[in-house]
Formats: C-alpha cells, structure tokens, sequence
C-alpha cells in the first residue's frame, strides 16, 4: 500500500510540474481580460486593434501573428505592450496587441440622413443679400431626435491558437476557446471631455465635446478648432459626434497635435442643427456662444478660431460665418450648402471647399455660389483631383492649390457622393495645414 501511495503521490507531483511549466493554460485563465480597440477612420469608427491582457509579462520574441485568430477579422501585426493601446515600437508588458486590417472607404457609397435634408430645395422668395440678417429662422427644424444611441459597440472574439512564452520563460499553450472582449478603448475620442453649456441669454442647452492639448499652457496661446457634425448623430451620446469620421479627431492626433496645438469643440445637437429649406436650430447659434466662453475660460488665440464640417454641419458652419464674419479666420467646408440668395458675404473668407461631383446636394449649390462670387471680382481656385488618389498624390494636389494666391479653394473629386466627400476630405493634410495657416488680422 505504501508503494502504490508513493507512486500516486509521485505521479501528481509530475502532474502538477507539467502543469506549472505549461503554464496550465488548458483552462484559459492566464488571460485576464480582452480589449476591443476603437479607431476612427474617414467612414467611421471601426475595431482596429484588440488587447489581450495576460496574468504574467509576455515575451515579444515568441509571437507570430498565427499565434491568434480574431473572429471575421485579419491579424496584421502582433506586438506586446504595457498599455492596452496600439503603439508604433514593440515594448514589453502584460499585453498582447493584434492589429487588424481595416477596409477603406467605398467611393461609391452612400447613405441617407446625413445632411440637412435631400435634394435640392426651391429657392426661399425675397432671400436678399445681406449677410446674416435675412438668414431665414424657422426655430428648432424638427423635434428632438434620440434613441439613446451611444458610441459604436465594439467586438472582437479572439482565440489563442499557439503557444506563447511569458518574459521568465513559462509556455501558455494554445487553448482552443474563443474569449470575447468585455472592455472597449476609443482611440483619440476617450481623450476629449464631454460638456453641457447653458447659455444664460436664450437659456438653450448645447452638449459639446471639448479637446484640451496636452500639456495646455496658460502663458501661451492656442488656436481653437470647430467641427460641426452631420445630421446622423442627432440626439445620439455626446461622444457619439467624435465617431462620424475624422473631422473632429483628426486634429487631435499626435501628429497634428505636434504641429498645430489647438482646442477642439465639437457639439453634438438635440434637433437637426439646419435644414433644406434654410431652417436653423436655436442650438447653432448656441455654439457661438460655447466659443466665446471657451475664449474667456482658456488662452486662446481670437485670431486664429477656425471652423469645419460635414453636411449639414458644413451649412451650420456657413451660418455660423454669415451671423459671426469677424469670428473665424478660416474654414473647410465640406459636403455642404447653403441658400445662395444670401451666402454672397462668404466670399470675404478664407474658405477651402471640397464636394463630389456626384454629390447632387452640395455641388450645384457650391458652383452656383462660386459663379456668383466670380462674378463680383473674386479670385476662386479651381481644381479636380482623383477621390482615390495616394498620400503623395494628394500632397501635390493640395500644395499646388494653396499656393496660389487666393483665399478660397475649390476642390472638386471626381465621381464620388455626398457622404464620401467627408470620408476622404479631413485625410488630407495639405488641406488642414493650409486652413492653420490662416490668421484673421480684422
């Protein structure tokens, strides 16, 4: 009896060796948490990158990108880091980064609501030219829209299919379960904060999103950055305006970042901000108001404010020019349109506009603005560029357009549609840098 004890004993003390070697890894529980990592790109935020945390610091040295599997999606780089957040030099630590690849935006496609309305509207009779005065107010263009949306819910179901070492040599095995992340990280959009301003002159509410440059220094002064959002966030959460695409976080990257320092504000609105038939919310002008006490609060440069948005957010932003024309020093206008019985003013500004040809919203209303423009003396620079033209391509493009000597671009993309415009536009640096090049000297 005592030998066959001895030998029981003997054989769970291998056992339990064998297990401490492999890690015991059988039972899946040497991984802690998973990840999903949120990227926003010209279409939208989509999975990017996922974070498997393990119990133990990993050894980059034994991954392989077949190392892991991420369900419905393909794994292009796999690297370890201390932070469960993409990085571009592999460090150690606890967490396991699989980069995904991600499709790019489809030139041919389209969606409806996005802007301020459909086609092309009638005319309003007895429009006028005066600027801001004869903007038609209609009130709130439509009820309150919410259906209590919040930011894209983000997936990734990942599996452990071979084995890996930790940094003191241990093995994990394979383990053939699939993990589904419990955690999301929006990449850039978790680093804006979100607000409630009241005015106390009408008593409208705005929610905004508010980008703080990192390291914010009182003594110096910083340009401040307005992206309007299009119609398809209405009512939704707040953050929900910084995942439309990049015209608001693109600002906010570390590249752009090191190059133009600035504030970021970007409203998400209760009613469709502006209409077809030239309504506009209470709430766009509101947003005037969010920037001027944004002004008063912070160290920004009054001459350096600059403005930008996407369909119906680009004709807010028109508005907000015609109502405010010593407010802003520049603007990209994208996708967008307003009445052109009033918009005449606007060619006092320096403005870059960018439409589709197959936009049938934005376009007809922007040549016709153009024509009128041209028609008053202005100098206006024209070009077409291809919609899927590369970095280097674009670069060109956008050089040669802010070189000459005018202060409104006009860029039209060949084919393409209302909401693709946006999808591509904000990608552009040429564009972003020549709009931060702008200074107001009224």
């Amino acid at each position: 009896m005592k030998v066959i004890n001895a030998l029981l004993a003997g054989i769970i003390a291998a056992s339990m060796i064998a297990c401490a070697s492999t890690g015991g890894s059988q039972n899946g529980n040497h991984i802690k948490s998973v990840t999903a990592i949120g990227v926003v790109f010209g279409d939208g935020e989509k999975l990017a990158a996922v974070a498997v945390e393990y119990d133990a610091e990993i050894a980059a040295d034994s991954l392989d990108i077949n190392d892991y599997s991420v369900e419905g999606n393909t794994i292009t780089a796999v690297y370890v880091n201390s932070l469960p957040q993409r990085t571009e030099q592999a460090k150690s630590g606890n967490y396991v980064l699989l980069e995904l690849a991600v499709a790019a935006p489809n030139v041919e496609s389209s969606m409806p609501g996005h802007g301020g309305g459909g086609q092309r509207p009638e005319r309003n009779a007895g429009g006028g030219g005066g600027g801001g005065i004869t903007i038609k107010v209609g009130g709130n263009p439509e009820p309150v829209v919410s259906d209590g949306s919040s930011l894209p819910q983000l997936k990734a179901v990942i599996t452990q299919t071979g084995d890996i070492k930790t940094a003191d040599g241990r093995v994990y095995t394979a383990v053939n379960r699939a993990v589904t992340s419990t955690a999301q990280v929006n990449e850039i959009v978790d680093e804006f904060t979100q607000h409630v301003f009241t005015d106390p002159a009408t008593g409208t509410s705005l929610r905004y999103n508010l980008f703080i440059p990192s390291g914010y220094d009182p003594s110096h002064s910083y340009p401040l950055l307005l992206f309007m959002p299009d119609a398809s966030g209405t009512g939704k959460d707040t953050a929900y305006t910084l995942t439309q695409g990049l015209g608001a976080v693109v600002w906010a990257s570390a590249k752009e970042q090191a190059k133009h320092p600035c504030f970021i504000i970007a409203p998400n609105f209760d009613y469709t901000n502006v209409d077809d038939d030239w309504n506009v919310s209470s709430q766009v002008d509101t947003v005037a108001a969010v920037i001027k006490e944004t002004i008063r609060n912070y160290a920004i440069d009054s001459g350096r404010i600059y403005t930008t948005g996407q369909s119906g957010g680009c004709m807010s932003s028109i508005v907000l020019m015609l109502r405010n024309p010593d407010l802003f020093a520049g603007a990209m206008l994208v996708a967008g349109q307003w009445d052109t019985n009033v918009i005449s003013p606007l060619s006092e500004q320096n403005l870059w506009i960018l439409v589709c040809e197959g936009d049938n919203k934005a376009t007809p209303y922007m040549n016709e603005a153009v024509a009128l423009w041209h028609g008053k003396g202005v100098t206006v620079t024209e070009a077409t560029w291809p919609p899927a033209a590369s970095e280097n391509e674009q670069a060109d493009n956008a050089a040669a357009m802010a070189s000459q000597n005018s202060h409104i671009k006009y860029t039209h993309f060949i084919g393409g549609s209302h909401i693709y415009t946006w999808q591509i536009a904000y990608s552009i640096e040429g564009v972003r840098d020549w709009l931060f090049a702008q200074v107001r000297t009224k």
